[in-house]
């Protein structure tokens, strides 16, 4: 808790840090935990967090949340090893708008949900060896201009 303590030291007024309680006290990824596709709509890992809990933030109380029902699968034996990872990362993803969003290509289930059941236009992408660095699309970029 000095982490949490020392960012809501740091951080300007008008802010505040939140703690999400995870029903996994391994989780170490929260874009494997929580991935809002955009503002008011968001998909959660349902073995990681409740809707409750999420519910219980007042940032979230008017968000349409979604369990993800697809349960995925580890990668193959071919596959780059995910070191730190599960196959829970298939929720890390990364949101270009509204509807476009980068997704890796063998996480076609996950791809498939998102477009039917949101209107949301997957952009397969190859990124699996990234994978063996502990995350994926979200984990490895860094937004440069934000509004």
């Amino acid at each position: 808790m000095k982490g949490i303590e020392y960012l809501r030291a740091q951080v300007p007024d008008g802010y505040s840090i939140e703690v999400l309680q995870t029903t996994d006290e391994r989780a170490l990824h929260l874009d494997a935990t929580f991935l809002p596709l955009r503002l008011g709509l968001a998909v959660y890992n349902p073995d990681r967090v409740t809707k409750e809990e999420l519910r219980s933030h007042a940032f979230f109380t008017d968000w349409d949340l979604h369990p993800c029902p697809i349960k995925p699968n580890p990668r193959g034996l071919c596959s780059p090893p995910m070191y730190m990872c599960s196959p829970w990362l298939v929720l890390n993803t990364l949101s270009l708008d509204e509807k476009k969003i980068f997704i890796e290509e063998q996480d076609v289930e996950f791809a498939n949900w998102l477009e039917e059941e949101f209107g949301m236009e997957p952009i397969m992408l190859p990124f699996q060896n990234v994978n063996c660095l502990g995350g994926s699309f979200h984990c490895a970029t860094v937004d440069l201009v934000r509004e």
